[in-house]
């Protein structure tokens, strides 16, 4: 499956530093940019509002997981939000929490670009 390359960037927050490598190069040889990050912390310091269309943060560090989403749009973040996780109990507060989308880990490659292709052409208020 090819995604459409994009002007925009996806901001990706995972703290397993091989897996963030790992989706980084999936994504983009796909044609998107992509900048990681191991934290919440730095994201949010280094996202711009004008190019940022996307943010992906994995859920598994956090004491609370509904406080990923919850901080990217106190942040100002309007646009999408991808969160995911190993636990799927996760899913309900981070989607009452900001998320628009939330993926299980382990990650399918398909799954996770039908839900990038599907939050990047959705009209998000």
């Amino acid at each position: 499956m090819t995604l459409s390359p994009t002007d925009s960037q996806i901001i990706l927050i995972e703290a397993d530093k091989a897996l963030r490598e790992a989706l980084s190069h999936v994504l983009s040889m796909e044609k998107h940019d992509v900048r990681g990050f191991d934290h919440m912390d730095a994201a949010l310091a280094a996202w711009n509002p004008k190019m940022t269309s996307l943010i992906i943060v994995e859920l598994d560090n956090f004491q609370a997981p509904e406080s990923g989403p919850r901080a990217i749009r106190r942040a100002g973040f309007a646009g999408p939000i991808l969160a995911m996780s190993t636990n799927g109990e996760n899913e309900v507060p981070a989607l009452a929490t900001g998320a628009d989308a939330f993926l299980r880990k382990p990650l399918r490659i398909p799954q996770l670009f039908h839900e990038i292709t599907r939050l990047l052409t959705t009209p998000h208020s």
